[in-house]
């Protein structure tokens, strides 16, 4: 799997920061992989949905319990369908795993993650924003070293929104 690209859109109302992370990766391979995906997460940040589109086909999620979500998982791949399973990873803290399973071949798949945390108020009415970019690709070769030819393109647009002006 190659991550092609990372685009990061950021909306700031008052201390709440909204963010959305959409990657999109390609599966060059001449037969259908399953891509598990590891997204690390910081601590101050909720994950507050996944989208997923792969073609013209949109993978919705639903909450389960773990047990009855690697079951119909499983039953799912093994039947040659694409399925996603998302959980926190137990073994690393603050990371998020996914599974899309029987991604097809010559396939792109684009993963939209939803994130909100609060801003970090620095006196009344000033406010930090601090978003991590521990997710590209340049952050974690140590953690992937085969990901190092790959070149990804990143973009970033904050959006602020207030009632008072804006200063630098």
């Amino acid at each position: 799997m190659k991550l092609k690209s990372v685009e990061m859109h950021a909306r700031i109302i008052s201390s709440l920061a909204t963010v959305k992370l959409h990657q999109v990766f390609v599966n060059n391979s001449d037969s259908p992989v399953e891509c598990v995906y590891k997204f690390p997460l910081d601590p101050s940040f909720v994950v507050t949905g996944i989208d997923i589109k792969m073609g013209d086909t949109f993978i919705t999620t639903e909450i389960m319990e773990k047990r009855q979500a690697k079951e119909r998982y499983d039953d799912t791949v093994g039947q040659g369908h694409t399925a996603v399973k998302v959980e926190y990873n137990e073994e690393l803290p603050n990371v998020i795993e996914m599974n899309i399973g029987f991604l097809p071949e010559k396939h792109t798949v684009e993963i939209d993650v939803h994130l909100s945390t609060n801003c970090q108020v620095i006196k009344h009415g000033n406010f930090s924003f601090v978003m991590p970019i521990n997710f590209l690709p340049n952050f974690i070769l140590e953690i992937l070293p085969e990901q190092k030819h790959q070149s990804t393109v990143f973009s970033a647009k904050i959006e602020l929104i207030s009632q008072s002006e804006i200063t630098s």
